[in-house]
């Protein structure tokens, strides 16, 4: 049977992809070069989505850039998000959301154009917290980059507060309190993801991710909706996936700009327990700064690539 590709730009196809995990359908993409010889074996690298992102946006800007650096890439929807199976639609389960990642791991590794013992796994956001548990717990992974990432559990680092950060904990925990109960009778409930200040029946008010989402869906990705369920607020808050950072395989790169909505002071925290080999990058910018076509998206995705070069190169296999 024929595999269909597409060309996405000179130089560069991609073709859809499907793969299991734990019983749900993830779908993607996975980008390699044009010119690309049967018979060759490339290194790969699997990619892990922000908070209430899909494979739209986020990422295609950056596997385009790692598939012309030589390295096949594959971007997915994580279960309950965009393209992929799962129940209930918009949920965050950060667990669920690695064992997905693990899954498309395994998936790349069996790819006749992938090299399976040079695969490197590259986060954005919340995306590069999990990468960054995966670092100490999927020794697959032989090279880790997380940028402008969630390090620290997101609803902590929110510009709110103690006072109204309290409040709006008490706020979301009845809400997901009611989800659970009357979930049998009215089904699942969801909040806002995203909004530009404080206010009730939202998540994170976090203006520069509101509108960097907000333009997505109006420009290049209307299908994302800003809503997820009120019960990932608790399974976010509970989540503390890189206790264990200390007992990293893999080299770690973390891309993170100095006005990020995580405090640099808490990436150092964790950034210092990392053995070596370890960079730490911090370029000015915003948390979405690096989520833009731009110079610190640029930026962004030359350090990753000379990462992965460095660790995924053939004189490293």
């Amino acid at each position: 049977m024929k595999i269909k590709t597409e060309k996405v730009s000179e130089g560069l196809n991609r073709r859809a992809v499907t793969f299991p995990s734990e019983g749900e359908t993830l779908r993607g993409w996975l980008y390699f070069p044009a010119d690309f010889k049967p018979g060759r074996k490339l290194p790969g690298i699997v990619t892990a989505n922000a908070l209430s992102g899909i494979k739209e946006i986020n990422l295609p800007q950056y596997a385009e850039r790692f598939a012309a650096a030589g390295f096949i890439t594959l971007i997915f929807d994580y279960r309950y998000w965009g393209e992929s199976s799962g129940e209930p639609r918009f949920h965050i389960a950060p667990g669920e959301f690695r064992t997905d990642i693990s899954a498309a791991l395994t998936f790349l590794a069996k790819q006749p154009e992938v090299d399976p013992s040079c695969i490197g796994g590259w986060g954005i956001s919340m995306g590069g917290q999990h990468m960054l548990s995966l670092a100490t717990w999927e020794p697959r992974f032989k090279a880790i980059v997380a940028t402008s990432t969630g390090i620290s559990n997101p609803t902590q680092e929110a510009p709110l507060s103690p006072e109204a950060a309290k409040a709006k904990y008490d706020q979301l925990a009845v809400a997901a309190i009611a989800e659970r109960e009357g979930r049998a009778r009215a089904g699942i409930k969801t909040l806002q993801a995203w909004c530009p200040k404080p206010q009730e029946g939202c998540l994170l008010p976090v203006e520069e991710a509101y509108n960097w989402y907000e333009n997505a869906r109006r420009t290049f990705a209307p299908t994302w909706e800003n809503k997820i369920t009120s019960t990932s607020f608790q399974n976010l808050a509970a989540d503390d996936p890189v206790f264990a950072i200390h007992l990293a395989k893999a080299p770690i790169l973390i891309v993170h700009p100095d006005r990020d909505v995580v405090s640099v002071d808490t990436v150092l925290f964790y950034f210092k327990r990392a053995p070596e080999p370890k960079r730490l990058v911090v370029p000015g910018g915003l948390h979405t700064s690096t989520y833009v076509n731009g110079s610190h998206m640029e930026m962004a995705a030359f350090e990753a690539i000379a990462w992965f070069k460095r660790y995924l190169s053939e004189n490293k296999r």
